[in-house]
């Protein structure tokens, strides 16, 4: 995966997940992002702008799980939706433990299959 020193603060191998973690700012509370493998093998498919705008709108999830636009999915019960560009990033939010997993970033037209 294209991960430089600039792209992303921190990041951690934890059984098969990445974990994304940005410093809390004051009182609000950041969330921890954890992508998924397959969603590592995602990102390495994408072009580099694809690729810069997807990295940069999961970080601001960090700080806003639920964005404008956002999409809550009726396929699980906490799997929500944001679209970037032609691509989709799919992710489930965990408010009580303030986690985000992000599972996958396709192309809308794969991305359901």
């Amino acid at each position: 995966m294209r991960l430089g020193s600039s792209r992303l603060a921190a990041r951690s191998l934890t059984t098969g997940r990445s974990m994304i973690t940005w410093p809390s700012i004051g009182e609000n509370k950041m969330y921890s992002i954890f992508l998924e493998r397959s969603t590592e093998k995602d990102l390495r498919r994408l072009s580099r702008d694809a690729h810069d705008q997807v990295i940069a709108a999961i970080q601001q999830l960090a700080k806003n799980p639920r964005p404008p636009g956002c999409r809550k999915l009726a396929v699980g019960e906490a799997d929500w939706r944001i679209r970037v560009g032609d691509f989709r990033v799919i992710y489930e939010i965990e408010d009580a433990a303030q986690v985000i997993r992000v599972n996958r970033v396709r192309h809308r037209r794969e991305v359901y299959r």
